[in-house]
């Protein structure tokens, strides 16, 4: 197993545990959990109460709270600095199915970035 794999495996593990103890409070602590931290997107959204928590545990509240992915922010005309570790967040992804069955929800993570972590881009 290389570096890479293992480093992977442990970020994987890492990540499935804290989803896991999210997961684990009741809705009602998590939405108390949540309403200490209020981060937005950059479009302006509030993230969803788990994912809230999500960013706050990985981050330890340590961040300005205005988070986008990588290319929102390059469209936004800012980069993200180079060695930034991307936080990790839940996207729901809706799989289409026949007409038999109902579409199935399936979440996935996505990495997003503070604005603490970018800079203006220059031309």
């Amino acid at each position: 197993m290389t570096v890479a794999q293992i480093r992977k495996d442990a970020k994987k593990q890492k990540i499935d545990e804290l989803r896991a103890y999210i997961k684990s409070l009741s809705k009602e602590d998590r939405q108390e959990l949540a309403s200490q931290y209020g981060y937005t997107s950059i479009d302006g959204h509030t993230y969803s109460h788990f994912n809230q928590c999500m960013i706050g545990y990985q981050t330890m509240g340590k961040i300005d709270g205005i988070l986008a992915g990588f290319n929102q922010w390059k469209r936004a005309g800012r980069i993200v600095r180079k060695g930034q570790k991307g936080i990790l967040i839940w996207i729901p992804s809706v799989k289409k199915s026949d007409n038999s069955n109902p579409d199935e929800i399936r979440f996935y993570t996505c990495s997003i970035f503070d604005i603490s972590q970018t800079d203006e881009m220059t031309n």
